[in-house]
């Protein structure tokens, strides 16, 4: 899922509540049964009206049709979880929700992306001096052995699904990426994930 990690002291977001209000919403969800799932059925089929902050199209699709992988922006073909980077891009870096390709120029802000997908891609390389690279081609960074001469001193990095595939130990990742961020910078980061009760994992770490 994604999210933003500053170069600075963790804090923890949110509120708390009282365990009285907690069971009191339990009972009156378990209450309202099987009517309160038809209403989120019938929210899921609803269609919804969104602009693509990738390209900037407008779109429309059913609620349940947004789906983390597939495609659902008729012009980039861009997914949610794409969407998502380039609005924590937008956030976290500038402060600011926008369309990408409307963005002014920050070519003094630098970005690195671990793979990214090009619909986020091409408009970040656009508009920052940002650069996308992979690992068994050039341009090339290993996250777990960087060169730093080359990489660091980022404004932000963008790792949307990649660290799951890193050898064991994953923590040498995530030490190199701190180390290739500046002061401030921003670790952009996203793991699969699933809401289902059971999950399958595969290793190859040849």
């Amino acid at each position: 899922m994604p999210g933003g990690c500053r170069r600075r002291r963790p804090r923890l977001c949110g509120t708390r509540r009282r365990a009285g209000n907690c069971a009191a919403q339990a009972r009156l969800a378990a209450c309202r049964g099987v009517g309160m799932l038809d209403a989120v059925n019938d929210a899921a089929a609803l269609p919804l009206e969104f602009r693509c902050n990738l390209c900037g199209t407008a779109n429309r699709a059913a609620l349940a049709a947004l789906d983390r992988e597939l495609p659902t922006c008729a012009s980039c073909r861009s997914n949610v979880r794409w969407r998502a980077i380039g609005r924590l891009v937008t956030r976290e870096v500038l402060g600011v929700d926008a369309v990408l390709t409307e963005l002014s120029s920050h070519k003094r802000i630098r970005g690195v992306g671990l793979s990214d997908a090009h619909a986020y891609a091409k408009p970040l390389a656009r508009k920052f001096a940002y650069r996308n690279t992979y690992l068994h081609r050039w341009p090339r960074l290993d996250i777990t052995a960087p060169n730093f001469n080359r990489y660091g001193g980022v404004d932000f990095i963008i790792a949307s699904d990649v660290f799951e595939h890193v050898p064991p130990p994953v923590s040498r990742a995530f030490e190199n990426a701190y180390r290739l961020l500046r002061p401030g910078g921003v670790l952009l980061f996203t793991v699969p994930f699933s809401l289902a009760a059971l999950t399958s994992e595969a290793m190859d770490f040849r």
